[in-house]
């Protein structure tokens, strides 16, 4: 899973209290429940609720996927204008 590899590259940078995005509601509300289910996919979840116990906090966070691909086409323009200003 993504936030596993995501958590182990933080803490190897020297963060410590981390912050992820994601955009599928589903696995971002079943991570932040911190709830292991035995249904398929849990035995991953245990493992990134095992990672992340080595930082001080990790927070999760849910992004519509639409906003994302906004964000990324705007921010060059926005950029430019705040460069210019």
């Amino acid at each position: 899973m993504a936030a596993r590899k995501d958590i182990i590259f933080a803490w190897e940078a020297g963060f410590r209290d981390v912050i992820l995005e994601g955009d599928n509601i589903n696995v971002m509300n079943v991570v932040r429940s911190k709830e292991v289910s035995l249904a398929s996919g849990g035995a991953i979840i245990a493992d990134v609720f095992q990672v992340g116990m080595s930082c001080d906090r990790v927070s999760y966070y849910f992004f519509k996927r639409e906003l994302v691909i906004v964000w990324f086409t705007l921010w060059p323009n926005l950029l430019g204008l705040l460069l210019i200003l």
